[in-house]
């Protein structure tokens, strides 16, 4: 069934080693949503699972994909929440010339204008030492902000530059 969402808990990253056909992915694509923000009127970040339904929902309808284009969506309480597109590895629907070979992951939040939570940043580097350990990761793999490759800020101005390069270090 396409569409389904399963999470994942910060606590145990666990899930991502039960793939069964593993690809060796040459790159990891970073992103932000933009919108929905997942900041609240107070200022705070909004802590919800429903982030990845409502994106999913966008992307079907609004694009008339069949899912979810990102493999991992990161929420600000850091859990993150994957669909059948990471399970049976299909190829991303997120960055243009680089989806065959790369992951999507996403970050819920408009990072023009906010920063990532120190939840989000735990979890990607939590996120990408598991793609390493279980081995889904090409040996010369690199990291790129989608920005590099489309005339947009993604991940967003506000969005530390250094982090992709210790992702390669990781």
């Amino acid at each position: 069934m396409h569409g389904k969402l399963d999470i994942i808990f910060r606590s145990g990253v666990g899930g991502i080693s039960e793939v069964k056909n593993k690809r060796k992915w040459k790159e990891i694509i970073i992103h932000h949503t933009w919108k929905p923000t997942g900041i609240g009127k107070d200022g705070k970040p909004i802590l919800t699972r429903k982030y990845a339904d409502e994106i999913n929902r966008a992307h079907i309808i609004d694009r008339g994909w069949n899912e979810m284009g990102y493999h991992f969506l990161i929420n600000p309480n850091g859990i993150v929440q994957y669909g059948d597109r990471w399970l049976e590895q299909h190829a991303g629907a997120h960055c243009v010339g680089h989806n065959l070979a790369g992951i999507g992951i996403s970050f819920v939040g408009n990072f023009d204008v906010n920063y990532p939570t120190i939840y989000q940043m735990e979890t990607l580097y939590e996120l990408v030492a598991e793609l390493l350990y279980n081995n889904f990761m090409a040996y010369d793999y690199e990291v790129h902000y989608h920005r590099e490759f489309a005339h947009k800020t993604c991940p967003g101005s506000q969005f530390p530059d250094f982090i992709k390069q210790t992702l390669m270090n990781t």
